[in-house]
């Protein structure tokens, strides 16, 4: 029994860290995990499983504070311990809770409850866990998908444009422009699309009408750019993206869905002086927006739902109503490779479930995601 949980520990990572090659092994977990509950098991063994899984799955979450936020060591440590509590406790409750009612009904009907149980549990997991930070939300990556999906990449029909390396961004927005405007003038095309990620000019593009002249400059009328940026109205701030043509910003969409900690905190914790210095410092609240159902109708059939990071990951129940493409841009420059590649994953899944074509815009590149 205990080398059944151990065996399905390590499975788990397995399909999760390395899924181009032991993806399926994650609907092995399962089974491993009956083994071990059947007759009954102990609450430390349960808990020994939930450290197993979720102290290695937690690594991107020390990489973010640590290396992307600048989050000191002490309050990196207390971050992710008290996330990894936050999902140790409720496992190894359900592992032992399952066990006790296992060891009571016969074998048969004890197999069926124990399915039942995993897919209650895992629905769970990815749509109501985070509620010990505040959140009604689910963490969607736990989701078995993600290791099963099977990438169907398409070359993109939109012209990328690479942003500034995470080492290169500067805070000034004049010379950000003009690396952006530079690098305009190379890719040098007469019509289409251009596309640039999440933050690509991490200022309120609409407080900088001279960028807007400056791009659309060297742009010619047929060409459309699309990009990420930030907007600035009533004192708030928004998570942006912008369509520009013709010399002049066409439309845009603000983000509806704020990554707490990093975009915002929590309610539970807005009043609290010490989570606003850790995880904020002096960054300004990401504000959500308001304007739903957003289209950039580019012409030529050519109709695009602009969706930014976060909204497509925590949102499973999206419809996409009018386009032919959903233009999903993201940052993930926060994070490290193996959880870049676990958020591409998950891409593919969202387009499975939407049943339209998903261009995936990050800072590494573009891929078309199709069904």
């Amino acid at each position: 029994m205990f080398w059944h949980l151990i065996a399905a520990a390590g499975l788990f990572n397995l399909a999760f860290f390395l899924p181009e090659l032991f993806g399926y092994c994650v609907l092995v977990v399962p089974l491993f995990l009956y083994l071990a509950v059947q007759r009954g098991i102990t609450w430390r063994r349960g808990l020994l499983f939930s450290a197993l899984v979720f102290i290695p799955h937690f690594y991107w979450l020390a990489w973010l504070l640590r290396y992307t936020s600048g989050v000191s060591i002490l309050g990196t440590s207390a971050v992710c311990t008290y996330a990894v509590l936050g999902f140790v406790l409720p496992t190894t409750l359900w592992l032992w809770g399952t066990g006790r009612v296992l060891t009571r009904v016969p074998r048969f009907t004890g197999m069926g409850l124990f399915v039942v149980s995993c897919l209650l549990f895992h629905t769970y997991l990815t749509a109501h866990s985070l509620w010990f930070v505040g959140s009604g939300e689910g963490y969607p990556f736990l989701d078995f998908r993600i290791p099963l999906a099977r990438m169907h990449k398409s070359a993109s029909p939109f012209v990328y444009l690479q942003p500034d390396a995470k080492g290169e961004v500067t805070r000034d927005p004049g010379v950000m422009g003009q690396r952006i405007y530079q690098k305009l003038a190379q890719l040098n095309i007469q019509s289409g699309v251009i596309v640039a990620p999440e933050t690509t000019f991490p200022f309120p593009l609409n407080e900088h009408p001279e960028m807007v002249e400056l791009w659309c400059s060297v742009l010619p009328d047929d060409v459309h750019l699309l990009i990420g940026s930030q907007r600035k109205e009533a004192g708030k701030f928004y998570q942006t993206v912008y369509w520009l043509h013709e010399g002049r910003i066409k439309n845009y969409y603000d983000k509806q869905h704020r990554v707490i900690f990093t975009e915002g905190v929590p309610k539970a914790f807005e009043n609290t002086t010490w989570a606003q210095q850790l995880f904020l410092g002096e960054k300004a609240e990401i504000s959500v927006g308001m304007r739903d159902g957003v289209i950039f109708d580019l012409g030529e059939g050519k109709r695009v739902w602009p969706q930014l990071c976060s909204e497509l990951f925590m949102n499973e129940s999206l419809q996409v109503q009018g386009a032919d493409l959903v233009l999903w841009l993201v940052n993930d420059s926060w994070f490290p490779p193996y959880f870049r590649a676990q958020l591409a994953r998950l891409a593919q899944v969202r387009a499975n479930q939407i049943g339209v074509p998903l261009l995936y815009v990050t800072h590494e590149g573009a891929i078309l995601l199709t069904l």
